[in-house]
């Protein structure tokens, strides 16, 4: 085999519905012909990066657990208290709750409404969507540094070893434009299958949108149909109705309507923006698309680092660099926007030192 096919069989090729970067674990997976690039991994300066990179994930997967678990927190509760004013409303059907039955209702409503506005206000101070966004551009940022430092970096070859330049290029094929096309194409298909499932639960709130504009009319008019004739083009409807429900009873189910459409409508909006499903799937469909197509070049680069033209190899790098940082960079010159972080209170002030607990990233 020549120098690029054994360069390909040194790197191997990226397991399938792979996501993980894991770069400490390189080195050792690379056979004796890759010594030089075994060396260069370990090199302190990329051993640095390879802390930062997995420091910035860390806090990342901590803030955007915690981000998901308060927001859904926020809509169980808010999704409960429509819920109680729904059955408040329609059980029994046009008739008033007792006493005891209307305050627990009532309790309910304002307690789920009261911890959810709560749980909202902690999400706001927390900026945990904020530091979700900074911390992952931040892994990002340090994993295109990673590549860039491999590329840049340099070795003595022993013998017996293959040239460093189709390796370096090939450890940047496999971790960086395998790993990152199979994430594009997989998180592009699940934003993809959220944002349908969102557009259903829309039309299901079309159709109790609908019902309650229909029973509100019906129960605007419903005072006509006792006092006098009604319009031929309502008397069919109201005709089936009135073989079902009181017509004084027609109002609540309107009511109902209206609530089924509300909850239908909250959990549309949750699956629909809570990760900007629609705007994901789109926006990664693209970056996909343009890794496959940079992806095409890939034989005449590695016919470019055969010969040792490290420049070609250095632009076919910044181009895909440039692919996968456009996004991140926005949320890191963000971080210079952010108000300087409060001065550490004295632990008498309890108030202030929780403060100061929530304000750390």
């Amino acid at each position: 085999m020549g120098v690029t096919e054994d360069a390909i069989a040194a790197l191997g090729d990226n397991p399938p519905r792979n996501l993980d970067l894991e770069p400490h674990s390189h080195a050792a997976r690379l056979p004796p012909p890759a010594g030089a690039l075994a060396r260069v991994l370990a090199q302190p300066a990329l051993q640095d990066t390879f802390k930062s990179y997995e420091e910035a994930g860390k806090l990342a997967a901590t803030a955007q657990r915690g981000y998901r678990r308060l927001v859904t927190f926020t809509f169980w509760f808010i999704g409960l208290a429509v819920l109680a004013a729904l059955l408040a409303a329609v059980w029994p059907l046009g008739r008033p709750l007792d006493g005891q039955a209307r305050l627990t209702a009532t309790a309910l409503i304002y307690v789920a409404l009261f911890t959810a506005l709560i749980v909202m206000l902690w999400l706001s101070y927390r900026q945990l969507f904020m530091r979700w966004s900074v911390e992952r551009a931040s892994a990002e940022l340090a994993r295109n540094r990673i590549f860039d430092q491999v590329l840049g970096a340099t070795e003595p070859v022993k013998p017996g070893e293959l040239p460093l330049l189709p390796l370096q290029l090939e450890y940047i094929r496999r971790y960086h434009l395998d790993l990152q096309r199979a994430f594009y194409r997989q998180r592009g298909e699940q934003h993809r299958r959220k944002a349908a499932s969102a557009r259903v639960f829309q039309w299901v709130t079309a159709v109790f949108v609908l019902l309650w504009t229909v029973f509100a009319v019906l129960a605007t008019i419903s005072p006509w149909a006792e006092q006098g004739p009604v319009p031929a083009v309502l008397q069919g409807p109201l005709g089936y109705l009135l073989a079902y429900v009181e017509l004084s009873q027609l109002d609540v189910i309107a009511l109902a309507a209206g609530l089924i459409a509300g909850i239908v409508t909250l959990i549309s909006f949750a699956m629909s923006t809570l990760e900007n499903s629609l705007r994901n799937a789109a926006r990664y469909q693209l970056s996909a698309h343009r890794l496959a197509r940079l992806a095409d070049r890939l034989a005449d680069v590695r016919a470019a680092a055969a010969k040792g033209d490290a420049t070609t190899v250095r632009g076919f790098v910044d181009e895909l660099q440039s692919i996968l940082a456009a996004e991140h960079k926005d949320w890191i010159e963000l971080q210079t926007y952010q108000p300087a972080r409060r001065p550490e209170p004295s632990r008498g002030n309890v108030w202030g030192l929780l403060r100061a607990r929530g304000a750390r990233p």
